[in-house]
């Protein structure tokens, strides 16, 4: 028997909710320095890999079948299994592509095959949006680099069946890109990660209308009504940041919090979430945003409103996961650091979930040999779902140790209030889960490809894979790969 089968049993009555519209809160990480991860790769030898186990992921039945004419190389897709389930957009070998539920057609967007990254369908469905981040290189002798964020590149808009695809040129490189939740607008922030220049506002048809000029920027994201934009400005020497509020309309900024001292020099937003205010992550004495893992294991803070007093939530795990999710209803989680052996992904955190305007949180109990990461709420806010894994101290990032470890994880739910997580039968290998826009059933990544559940205690089906380019599992980053940066899913 396993180590999470031996903690937690399969039953199913804490399965799925039905509420609203997909969460995705993925928030951008630091720029990773490639020359101080060659060196450190260079003097880690590899430790053996633990087993891989079971291949897991699901049900691999169902026809892969296409109803156009996609070019050699393209991805394998089984439209039967995605048959009613909406819009998938999905990243296949550096391509984007569109799954559409309703027709069974598979459109590759754009033809660009330029590193696609971040899509994203608007509030409504009706477009989408990604980066055309080009391909990463080559370090040394030891393969390519998996795909992470955050990257710099040309903004793509196209209709949301991935037709009609364009560059964004008025705007140029981008690192931010973002939909409104409440109208056809897309937030953009120009310039490289954690270094950017300008903030813009982008409609559907490739018109920009700039909000801010400043830098740095350390980052941007939207209120929960649409209405405004959180951004943070540094001073330009590293030593304080601004974290302002602009009004959409018209532009008016509202300043939230300075740094306070040499202890936090600069903030970076998170996420701007409801009956809870702004998540900032914070640095000092030396620290840059822009510094590889400058991140890593760093607090985060909470603004609840301008001028007040910034509240400490916990401090974060690796920068390539991701360390929050909030909900519609309110309720919050955190992904908190609970031992770090350096930025690898498989140290050991817990999930703590945080109730609307709650002053405290509350760990979700983990076996001490389990890590807890990647949650994500359904779209009401009433169940959490979220990944365990072992946990390691192999500093080994390898590819056949990093496969490994991302083939051991599991999928769990945990109702909003509840201490008792449910593991979801049959999700050996699942990283990266999404909800579906109704809250009905849950995709999640396993073994390079994308699977879907249905409904409660139905096997999973394998949608489409692979998602990485050829050989680039082998990540250089400390064996984190940011899988939910690589999908969406719309009505």
């Amino acid at each position: 028997m396993s180590l999470l089968d031996a903690r937690r049993s399969t039953e199913h009555e804490a399965a799925f909710d039905a509420p609203e519209a997909i969460i995705r809160e993925a928030r951008r990480r630091a720029r990773r320095r490639r020359l101080n991860i060659a060196l450190l790769v260079l003097v880690v030898v590899g430790v053996a890999a633990f087993a891989a186990g079971a291949s897991g992921g699901g049900d691999h039945r169902g026809a892969t079948t296409s109803a156009t004419s996609l070019p050699k190389g393209a991805p394998s897709v089984d439209t039967r299994a995605f048959a009613h389930e909406g819009l998938l957009a999905f990243a296949s070998r550096g391509a984007l592509y569109v799954l559409d539920g309703t027709t069974g057609i598979v459109r590759e967007v754009g033809h660009e095959r330029s590193g696609a990254e971040e899509p994203s369908f608007s509030h409504d469905g009706r477009f989408l949006a990604y980066l055309a981040a080009g391909r990463e290189t080559s370090i040394t002798d030891f393969g390519p680099q998996a795909p992470f964020a955050p990257v710099s590149g040309p903004l793509v808009l196209a209709r949301s069946d991935g037709s009609a695809a364009r560059r964004v040129r008025a705007v140029g490189e981008v690192s931010v890109a973002t939909w409104s939740p409440s109208a056809d607008l897309l937030l953009a922030v120009t310039g490289t990660p954690y270094d950017g220049s300008a903030v813009w506002v982008v409609s559907p048809d490739g018109t920009a209308r700039k909000l801010l000029s400043a830098f740095p920027i350390y980052g941007a994201g939207w209120s929960p009504d649409g209405q405004q934009v959180a951004v943070a400005v540094g001073n330009g020497r590293g030593t304080a940041t601004t974290l302002e509020t602009l009004s959409i309309a018209s532009g008016q900024p509202t300043r939230w919090a300075s740094s306070p001292g040499p202890a936090i020099q600069w903030l970076v937003p998170l996420g701007w979430w409801k009956d809870q205010g702004i998540g900032l992550w914070v640095g000092g004495r030396g620290t840059v945003p822009g510094g590889g893992g400058s991140l890593d294991g760093a607090p985060l803070l909470l603004a609840r409103a301008p001028g007040a007093p910034l509240r400490r939530l916990d401090r974060t795990p690796p920068t390539m996961l991701v360390p929050a999710a909030s909900a519609r209803s309110g309720w919050l989680a955190l992904d908190e650091q609970v031992q770090s052996f350096g930025r690898l992904p498989w140290s050991k955190k817990a999930i703590e979930t945080c109730a609307p305007r709650g002053d405290r949180c509350a760990t979700v109990p983990e076996p001490a040999d389990a890590t807890a990461y990647d949650p994500v709420w359904s779209p009401g806010g009433h169940t959490l779902a979220f990944v365990e894994a072992p946990v390691s101290t192999t500093p080994s990032f390898f590819d056949r140790f990093v496969r490994s470890w991302y083939a051991s994880g599991r999928l769990f739910l945990l109702k909003a209030g509840a201490t008792r997580p449910v593991a979801v039968p049959h999700s050996l290998g699942a990283t990266a889960p999404a909800w579906s826009p109704d809250g009905r059933g849950l995709l999640y990544v396993a073994n390079d490809a994308l699977y879907l559940v249905g409904k409660a205690g139905e096997t999973p089906l394998r949608i489409a894979g692979p998602l990485l380019p050829a050989r680039e599992w082998a990540s250089t980053y400390y064996g984190g790969i940011d899988w939910r940066f690589l999908f969406a899913w719309a009505a």
